[in-house]
């Protein structure tokens, strides 16, 4: 279920990040969420290898002033900059918007191609 962003306290933002461990993008980035606590998040791009750290209050200050569906890359960059921008958005909508679904989806089809490989 989908929160207004004014109901997420910041203890439940930063639990929902932590068990937030990978995500994609809308664009098929994959991300992963490598440390998160009250200071700082850090997040590292799958494909490259890029590892981009933010601060956990000016993430969760924007989701708090954006709105989560209007946590876009273009908004993002205002709070967390220009390089970790897409990592951010993508994050917001994994693990709080309307890609929740999504990364459930994915999830378990991971699940089960993975047991179907390793049966082979």
């Amino acid at each position: 279920m989908i929160k207004i962003a004014k109901e997420i306290s910041f203890d439940e933002f930063i639990e929902k990040i932590k068990n937030t461990k990978t995500y994609c993008s809308n664009a098929n980035k994959e991300y992963r969420v490598m440390k998160a606590n009250k200071d700082i998040l850090i997040l590292r791009d799958q494909r490259t290898r890029n590892v981009y750290e933010v601060s956990t209050m000016q993430l969760y200050i924007a989701i708090q002033e954006c709105e989560i569906q209007n946590c876009t890359v273009a908004n993002m960059k205002f709070y967390v900059g220009a390089k970790a921008a897409p990592s951010c958005a993508a994050l917001i909508f994994a693990a709080f918007g309307r890609g929740q679904m999504h990364e459930a989806i994915r999830l378990v089809a991971e699940e089960v191609f993975g047991k179907i490989r390793r049966r082979r």
